[in-house]
């Protein structure tokens, strides 16, 4: 119990000693009385801030100890929570400072740290990769509508002293924005509308602080809370420091920041699938922007390219197409699939279709992107072929799953309809590559959401083999996407029962 008054009469102390030391300031430099004016506004904060914290802390003892009829111990800590509440209030606020409205702190020693984020004189600093994130566990906050406040300052990140130009040098700009996100980390279906994106803005190289107030509150419904706030991208080129995050109970209309200091919030609630799309597009733009003059000069050098006649088709095809892929750097990133592998020669497409049409097989079909339709074959695997003029693929087949040729026609039927059923009405993830400038298939990895690459599907189910190209020098992710595919070729051979193609093997 004496702990809190400790504290409460160091923090008025505190307070004598620095009015009682402004007297002098007078005559003392210019710069000094600056110095000493920053740091009583820290001071001042950082009192008030632990004051409420302090007074919060002791409310729910002395509704225990009232409850328990210990009265006498209820109004000791009554009139101590009146103490600090007073001394709350009557604290001067330093000239420029930021106003603070009342609510329930988030302390940021409390918090739990992911990412490169850490706690430093009562503020959260390293905010510089989108993994970084602080969490509160709050099991005695009462339930209710609350604003969400941000106070921070974010600056452009310079060089410290004595360092080198090359060892400082930034490949991206710093940001006049940052997104971050707070959400209230729970299964109950209600913490999926608690989901607010939190637009930082640059402030002065002064040091003036801004403070954001969320327009729509957030609702807790059913305690313990946790609650979390994290970058939605990488800020390597910025400083943001957040000096304190706040529920402030919604009492009608948002309560106001510090007039022209105060940031604007995204809006209404929305769902959390909405929110990723929209940081998705953000970064996509701001990766956009670095990049565009990068590959301008890129698409130029491939355009001076000097072609040998023999080789026109060929080559002009190959350098139409890394021209392509150039561009759609600029144009935006993948949201899911194959991540953005950017494979060697491959050209990548996101929400394609699967189109039925009666020249569909198991490894050719069609598809429609951006209102246009084109076939495409799968890289790197040969189903079962329908037709028996097409020797090559035959002779594949049954060599791998040691059948007749009586056996292909009912399995090249099978990967059709298992391909057609598998791939209609879902969006699909495609990294194309044309041999040939003129040709009307276009080799494709074929990706689905959340199941990855389709060739392994068809492997799985004795459907497809692998046919993987013929000498060439490969990159490090081609050879790996090449060895999983063989990889499940042997457990898909291995099986018992023997799934598809391989339970055909004629017996020596």
């Amino acid at each position: 119990m004496n702990f809190p008054r400790a504290i409460a009469a160091l923090g008025l102390t505190g307070w004598l000693l620095l009015a009682s030391a402004s007297a002098y300031a007078q005559a003392e430099p210019e710069d000094l009385v600056k110095l000493r004016a920053a740091f009583e506004s820290k001071a001042r904060m950082a009192s008030s801030l632990w004051n409420d914290y302090y007074n919060r802390a002791l409310a729910p003892i002395e509704t225990e100890l009232a409850a328990a009829g210990d009265y006498e111990q209820a109004r000791a800590i009554k009139s101590r929570r009146d103490e600090l509440a007073t001394m709350s209030a009557a604290a001067p606020a330093a000239p420029g400072a930021v106003s603070v409205t009342p609510g329930v702190l988030l302390p940021a020693a409390q918090a739990r740290f992911s990412g490169v984020v850490s706690e430093r004189s009562g503020s959260l600093v390293g905010w510089r990769t989108s993994s970084c994130a602080a969490e509160w566990m709050l099991p005695r906050l009462t339930p209710g509508a609350y604003h969400v406040q941000v106070t921070y300052t974010m600056m452009d990140r310079v060089p410290e002293p004595g360092t080198s130009a090359l060892a400082t040098r930034t490949v991206v700009e710093p940001a006049t924005t940052a997104i971050f996100s707070f959400r209230e980390v729970s299964l109950l279906a209600s913490a999926s509308k608690n989901l607010r994106a939190l637009t930082l803005e640059k402030t002065p190289a002064s040091g003036e602080v801004k403070t954001l107030t969320t327009t729509v509150p957030i609702e807790l419904t059913k305690p313990p809370f946790t609650l979390r706030l994290a970058t939605t991208a990488s800020y390597p080129s910025n400083v943001i420091v957040v000096q304190s995050v706040r529920l402030v109970p919604a009492t009608g209309a948002a309560p106001a920041g510090a007039g022209a200091t105060t940031a604007t919030e995204s809006g209404a609630a929305v769902s959390l699938a909405a929110e990723l799309e929209q940081w998705r597009k953000t970064s996509a733009q701001q990766l956009a922007a670095v990049r565009k003059p990068i590959v301008d000069a890129y698409v130029a050098s491939l355009s001076a390219l000097q072609v040998p006649a023999a080789d026109a088709d060929d080559l002009a095809s190959i350098v139409e197409s890394e021209g392509r892929r150039a561009r759609k750097l600029i144009e935006g990133l993948p949201s899911k699939g194959s991540g953005g592998m950017g494979l060697d020669n491959f050209e990548e497409v996101s929400g394609a279709k699967f189109v039925p049409d009666p020249g569909n097989s198991g490894d050719r079909f069609k598809v429609e992107h951006d209102g246009k339709q084109f076939f495409v074959r799968l890289a790197w695997v040969v189903c079962p072929p329908a037709d028996p003029n097409d020797s090559r693929a035959l002779k594949h087949v049954m060599a791998k799953f040691g059948c007749d040729a009586s056996d292909v026609t009912s399995l090249a039927l099978a990967a059709k309809e298992f391909t057609a059923l598998y791939l209609e009405g879902h969006p699909l993830q495609l990294l194309l590559r044309q041999s040939k400038k003129h040709e009307d298939t276009i080799s494709a990895l074929v990706f689905l959401e959340d199941i990855g690459l389709f060739q392994g599907v068809l492997i799985d189910h004795g459907l497809a083999v692998v046919d993987a190209p013929a000498g060439g020098t490969r990159g490090a992710l081609e050879t790996g996407f090449l060895g999983s595919l063989q990889d499940r070729e042997t457990t898909a051979r291995a099986q018992k029962p023997a799934p598809g193609g391989w339970a055909l093997k004629t017996a020596p």
